[in-house]
C-alpha cells in the first residue's frame, strides 16, 4: 500500500512545534515569502487565462458534440451513439513523423535514458509491412492514440483505443492523398473516433476505428472506408523482438514522458465500470453461461462472411505444453500462440495467408505485474470484511495509530491544508504543478477509487506514526 510517492507528499503545519510569543512580520523576516506567493498566483492566473483572452479556446466543451467543429449533417451513425469524451478536440496530440530506433538497440537506449522506454513485459502493437517489422509501444499509444508514421516507405496510421484495448494500423493514403489524423475528442460506442487534419481549410471528416470507415464529413458522403493492414497484433515486447530481431520501434516524444508514466488503463481493464455507453448492452446471463467477464479479452478475426470473436480465456484452457492451440473458423484453420505474460495472443493461418485481426483487452495473466496484485488484495479485504476498503483501513490502522489526517480523499474542511505537488520539468527547466489525471476523480472527490495499490492522502505526522509502527 503506497500513501503517496516522494514527489506527491502532503504536508501540514507542525502541530507539535514549541509555542512562541507573538512576532511581527517583516519583509526580511518572512514577508518576502508572502509577496512571492502573491506574484506567483497572479502569474499563474494570467498564464491560465491568456489563451481565452487571446481568443484561442479549445474546440469542444466536453459535453455537446455540436461544439467540436465537425459537420454532422451527414452523420452515418445514430446521433445518440456519438458522444463527447469530456475532453476537447485534439486533447491528446497525435505523434507525427516520429523517429525510429532499432529494436536491438533498445537495451542500450534504456541504460542511457530515464525512465526506461520499453521493457520485456510491455505490450506493443506490432506489424510487418513489406518485409519490415515495426512496433509501437502501448505506453506511447496511450498518450497519443494516433501516430502518423511511415514504415518501409509506406505512410501508415497506428491507432489505439484504450477503452476497447483495440489497435489497428491503417494505410494513410485515401483517394491518392496521404492524410494525417488526430483524436477528435468524440467517442462512438466507447471506441476511438479520429479525424483527418486539414491545413487547406476544407472540412475534416470523422472516422470510427473499429468500423474502419468515415462516419461524418466529406469522406463519409463519399462512402470512404479505411484500409487496415493485415497482421497487426498486440504482443509483449520480448516475444516480438524474439520473432523479429530486425524490428524497428517508434520513439517517444520527450515532452510526453511524464504523461506516459501517469496514464495507465490497467485498473480500468480489471473493473466492471465502463467510461462510455455502447450498444447493444451486455447480456449478463449469456456472458456468465459463456464463462466470460464484462471485459474478457478477445481476438476479433475477419473471416469471409463476418467478424469472429475468440476469447483469449477460452484459448488458455486448451493450450498444449508449447502454449499453442488451433481453431477452425469458417473452414480456415488458425494457429493461436498465447505467451505466458500479459493478456495477448498471436494468431496465424496454417496456410500462411495473412490474417486480419483486431487484438482486444487483457488476459487472465500468468505473470506478476506491479500493483495489480495489491489492488486485488484490497478488493479481497472488502469482500472478507464486508466494509469499504477505506473504512477498514480507518478502523484497523488509522484510528488505532492516531492517523486522523489520512484518507482516500480530502474533506471540505481540509482543502485549505491540501498542498500543490510539483515536479521538476527538465525540458522547461522549472518546477511544474502536477495536474489532476483526466482518467480518474481528483483527490477532493469522495467517490475516488479506494485502491489497494495507492491513492491515500496524508500528512508527514501521520506517515511518521505509520513508520513508527514498524
Amino acid at each position: 500500500m503506497d500513501e503517496r510517492s516522494d514527489d506527491q507528499t502532503d504536508t501540514a503545519p507542525d502541530q507539535g512545534a514549541a509555542r512562541r510569543g507573538p512576532a511581527s512580520l517583516t519583509f526580511a523576516g518572512g514577508g518576502w515569502v508572502i509577496a512571492l506567493a502573491g506574484v506567483l498566483v497572479v502569474a499563474l492566473f494570467v498564464w491560465s487565462t491568456l489563451p481565452v483572452m487571446l481568443g484561442r479556446r479549445p474546440t469542444g466543451d466536453g459535453r455537446s458534440i455540436e461544439t467540436y467543429g465537425f459537420d454532422l449533417s451527414n452523420l452515418a451513425v445514430a446521433r445518440d451513439t456519438l458522444i463527447a469524451s469530456g475532453n476537447p478536440r485534439g486533447f491528446l496530440p497525435s505523434l507525427d513523423d516520429p523517429k525510429h530506433l532499432r529494436g536491438s538497440d533498445m537495451a542500450v537506449y534504456n541504460t542511457q535514458n530515464r525512465p526506461k522506454f520499453v521493457v520485456s513485459t510491455d505490450r506493443v502493437l506490432g506489424i510487418v509491412i513489406d518485409g519490415q517489422p515495426h512496433a509501437w509501444p502501448l505506453s506511447l499509444l496511450n498518450v497519443h492514440e494516433v501516430v502518423n508514421d511511415t514504415v518501409a516507405g509506406r505512410p501508415v496510421a497506428a491507432t489505439y483505443s484504450p477503452l476497447c484495448d483495440s489497435g489497428i494500423v491503417f494505410d494513410r493514403t485515401i483517394a491518392g492523398e496521404v492524410r494525417s489524423f488526430e483524436v477528435s475528442g468524440l467517442l462512438y460506442d466507447s471506441n476511438l473516433v479520429f479525424s483527418d487534419k486539414r491545413a487547406d481549410g476544407t472540412p475534416s471528416s470523422l472516422f470510427s476505428q473499429l468500423e474502419r470507415r468515415a462516419i461524418a464529413g466529406p469522406l463519409a458522403a463519399a462512402g470512404v472506408t479505411m484500409t487496415p493492414l493485415p497482421g497487426a497484433a498486440i504482443i509483449v515486447w520480448a516475444d516480438w523482438l524474439a520473432l523479429h530481431p530486425d524490428t524497428t520501434v517508434t520513439l517517444r516524444d520527450p515532452q510526453m514522458i511524464r504523461r506516459m508514466k501517469e496514464i495507465n488503463y490497467a485498473h480500468y481493464f480489471l473493473s466492471n465500470r465502463f467510461e462510455a455507453p455502447f450498444a447493444p448492452e451486455l447480456d449478463a446471463a449469456a456472458m456468465e453461461a459463456a464463462g466470460l467477464r464484462a471485459k474478457s479479452p478477445v481476438l476479433a478475426i475477419r473471416g469471409t462472411e463476418r467478424w469472429n470473436l475468440v476469447p483469449i480465456e477460452h484459448l488458455v484452457k486448451g493450450l498444449a505444453p508449447d502454449r499453442r492451440t488451433t481453431r477452425t473458423i469458417e473452414g480456415v484453420e488458425y494457429l493461436f500462440t498465447v505467451p505466458s505474460g500479459p493478456a495477448v495472443a498471436r494468431v496465424e493461418r496454417t496456410d500462411g495467408a495473412p490474417v486480419e485481426a483486431i487484438p482486444l483487452l487483457y488476459d487472465p495473466g500468468t505473470r506478476w505485474s506491479y500493483s495489480a496484485a495489491v489492488d486485488i488484495q484490497g478488493y479481497i479485504v472488502q469482500k472478507l470484511s464486508g466494509q469499504k476498503f477505506g473504512d477498514y483501513l480507518k478502523a484497523n490502522i488509522f484510528t488505532p495509530l492516531g492517523m486522523n489526517d489520512t484518507s482516500f480523499f480530502v474533506t471540505e474542511a481540509n482543502k485549505p491544508r491540501f498542498t500543490d505537488v510539483y515536479h521538476w520539468d527538465k525540458d522547461a527547466n522549472a518546477l511544474v504543478v502536477n495536474v489532476d489525471r483526466p482518467d480518474r476523480p481528483g483527490f477532493t472527490d469522495p467517490n475516488r477509487l479506494e485502491s489497494g495499490g495507492g491513492g491515500l492522502v496524508s500528512t508527514t505526522h501521520d506517515y511518521a506514526r505509520f513508520v513508527q509502527m514498524f
